[in-house]
Order: C-alpha cells, then sequence, then structure tokens
C-alpha cells in the first residue's frame, strides 16, 4: 500500500467560510499535495480591510466537528484580510501513514474579536531588554489566566510570562537573552483558550544600554581607579583641580 495513496485531488472537496453574510469570502486557488502534507493556496477577501478572521481546517472523518491540530500558516484566531494565503496540514502526522479513504475539507471561518484590547501599547516602537514595560488592559473574564509570548515573524522566541492574572495590567520585562532585532511581536493568549488571542503590533528589541555608552563608561570608571593608585602611592592628599 502506498503511503498516504487517497491524498488525490479528486478526494477533496472544499467548503469556504460559515460565516454567511454579504462581502466575505475565500476564493481557493489550488490544492496541491507534498509527501504526507496538504497545501492550500487562497485569498481571504472582505469589503473592509481591516477586518480580521478565525480560521479552522476541519475534515470529514469526524463529520467536521473538531479542527485539525497538525496545521501551520493562516490558520487560528487573529488573521488579516488578504491575498496569497496558505495552509498546510500535516495529514501524515495527524491521521497516520496507512490511513485509508476519502476526504473532505472543510474551512470555517468566523470574525475575529480580541478578548481583551491593549491601551497605548501601540506607542511603542522599540523595547529594552531587562526594562520594564507597563502593559495596561481591558476586557477579558475575571478568570483569565494568560502568558505573554514573544514571537519573531511565526516563530516563538520565549514565553516573556506566565500564569497573568487578569487585573488589567502586567509590568513586562523582557529577558536579557533576546536577542536585538526587529520584526518582534508580543502574543498574549488564554492558557484555557487557545482561541482567545491577542496579537501586538511589530517593535525592534534593544539592549538595556548601547554597546557604546556601556564601554564608554567603563573607560572612565578605570580611569578614575587609576588616578586614585597614582594618588595614593605618591602620597599626594588631594588631587589637583582643574588648573593644574
Amino acid at each position: 500500500m502506498k503511503i498516504l495513496r487517497w491524498l488525490s485531488l479528486g478526494a477533496f472537496l472544499i467548503v469556504v467560510f460559515t460565516y454567511n453574510a454579504q462581502g466575505q469570502d475565500i476564493r481557493l486557488h489550488d490544492i496541491s499535495i507534498r509527501g504526507g502534507d496538504v497545501e492550500l493556496r487562497f485569498d481571504l477577501l472582505d469589503e473592509n480591510p481591516e477586518r480580521r478572521y478565525t480560521l479552522y481546517l476541519k475534515s470529514s472523518t469526524d463529520g467536521f466537528i473538531q479542527p485539525l491540530q497538525n496545521v501551520e500558516g493562516a490558520i487560528g484566531p487573529d488573521i488579516a484580510v488578504g491575498n496569497n494565503k496558505t495552509i498546510i496540514w500535516h495529514a501524515r502526522e495527524e491521521l497516520g501513514a496507512f490511513y485509508s479513504g476519502d476526504i473532505s475539507l472543510r474551512i470555517e471561518g468566523s470574525i475575529y474579536v480580541p478578548f481583551i484590547v491593549l491601551d497605548g501599547f501601540e506607542q511603542y516602537q522599540s523595547l529594552r531588554r531587562g526594562t520594564p514595560v507597563p502593559l495596561v488592559w481591558s476586557g477579558g473574564r475575571g478568570n483569565n489566566i494568560m502568558n505573554i509570548e514573544l514571537f519573531k515573524g511565526d516563530d516563538r522566541v520565549a514565553v516573556v510570562h506566565e500564569d497573568v492574572a487578569n487585573d488589567g495590567n502586567h509590568n513586562l520585562i523582557l529577558p536579557a537573552s533576546v536577542k536585538p532585532g526587529k520584526g518582534y511581536h508580543l502574543r498574549i493568549v488564554d492558557q484555557r483558550n487557545n482561541d482567545d488571542v491577542v496579537n501586538t503590533q511589530k517593535f525592534d528589541v534593544k539592549r538595556k544600554l548601547p554597546l557604546g555608552m556601556t564601554a564608554g563608561g567603563g573607560t572612565m570608571i578605570g580611569a578614575g581607579i587609576g588616578a586614585l593608585v597614582y594618588y595614593l602611592l605618591s602620597g599626594i592628599k588631594d588631587p589637583p583641580g582643574p588648573g593644574g
């Protein structure tokens, strides 16, 4: 038996968008199979370009009940409207190498509503490692327990803070291990519900003190210690003033 021999283009039915309203649509371009992966390419269309969506990929294996888990790309909460979106389903990992049978796939979507709203964080174009930055927000439920994660692009770099209560504020401190650079953003996610997610805008990460200041400060301290040793050894009680 061929591995994933059931994965033929004729086996798939793509049912677009369950959010039924005028102006919303998914335009499917292509389905391709690469090894044990299925790749779907599509446009996510909306008359309001600022609107965002939560997308799920479901299959006929359980009657389209539970979202597929081994997926990546334009899937999950906070997906922007736009063209050239891609979802990759790792079918072999999800179903096993020797699954046999036809499968229909369905993309389901709903309008994304953030579970909390950050207040004023957009003012930060850059953050320094080790320097506290106040996070202030409103909304959510009293029992929300959240993680604050740092991403660079699509890659999670670190879980910065865990078990954050929904108190409306928290001091964010980026660890010293984070590499300085551009293209970072925060993701705040509820521990009990992965659909409750908020992403910040992108920002730069900088060192706590610029390298030049650190080096200069070290040179000045070294010079001061050298002068003090000289005065002690020479028996001069007071160092000379600026005039000599």
